[in-house]
């Protein structure tokens, strides 16, 4: 089975269906590894049009303000710096150089992400910005895309491995969501919130506030959803309007990720 077309970066996703296939995606995608666009190095090789606008620099010194973007001469710090006018107004002086990953928050925003500041910028939501900026946008939809086999996968029962904060660092997305620990800086548990006959959606049976419960699998039925379905949990804590933690939003977008890049299949997808 060919899991990539063309050359470079040009990635097929899609979901496995067994776990042969999961194992032969990943085996690809460390085998491609070479040819991804990732945060901190010039791959070997990417799109063209990508090696194009981004010359011989990383998207992080971009970022940091450590050299001025492609088609421009300033760096991002002229005009994105602590507490400018910016929306995005990173924790450096202004024409200072930073040390921003795509985990750094800013704003309570990173990023990497679904809402994060690569899909900003590359959505035109959050930005006025002058026309040399457009260069950029293939650039940063590029390494969104390639983010998914780029980034470790985010497993549900194993320990978290990306650097996305000091909550989430090491433990296990599935203590998280069934309230065995806190992913959140302020030591909130998901039942604090969400626990039977409570008045948020997302209403576990037989859990009380504040309590724990038992281990859930992406597919166990929780009011009325589960965590992988499309437009399941998952899904519907990336997209509410109800304030919650970007890191977790984060790390819930790269599980998504993974199972839908068809590199994990999700414990109970082929149960009867």
């Amino acid at each position: 089975m060919c899991v990539f077309s063309g050359c470079g970066s040009q990635v097929d996703y899609y979901d496995a269906n067994s776990v042969e296939e999961a194992d032969e995606v990943g085996r690809a995608a460390q085998l491609y590894g070479q040819f991804l666009l990732t945060w901190n190095s010039r791959p070997a090789a990417v799109d063209p049009e990508v090696n194009d606008l981004l010359g011989d620099v990383s998207l992080e010194k971009v970022v940091s303000s450590r050299t001025t973007p492609p088609y421009s001469d300033r760096v991002c710090s002229s005009c994105h710096y602590r507490d400018s006018m910016s929306s995005y107004s990173p924790s450096v002086d202004q024409y200072g150089e930073g040390s921003i990953g795509p985990d750094t928050l800013i704003g309570g925003v990173m990023w990497r992400g679904p809402s994060g500041w690569a899909r900003r910028l590359v959505s035109r939501s959050d930005f006025d910005e002058e026309m040399w900026l457009y260069h950029l946008l293939p650039v940063f939809a590029q390494w969104l895309k390639d983010g998914t086999l780029s980034e470790p996968p985010v497993v549900w029962d194993e320990p978290i491995s990306i650097q996305i904060s000091e909550q989430l660092s090491g433990v296990r997305l599935v203590d998280v969501v069934s309230s065995r620990i806190s992913g959140r800086a302020d030591g909130l548990l998901c039942s604090s919130c969400h626990y039977e006959d409570g008045p948020f959606a997302y209403r576990p049976a037989g859990v009380t506030r504040g309590g724990s419960s038992p281990l859930y699998q992406p597919y166990t039925i929780i009011d009325g959803r589960t965590w992988a379905g499309n437009d399941g949990w998952a899904d519907r804590f990336m997209k509410t309007t109800f304030p919650k933690p970007d890191e977790v939003i984060g790390v819930l977008w790269q599980w998504r990720q993974t199972i839908q890049g068809g590199r994990m299949i999700p414990k109970g997808a082929n149960d009867s």
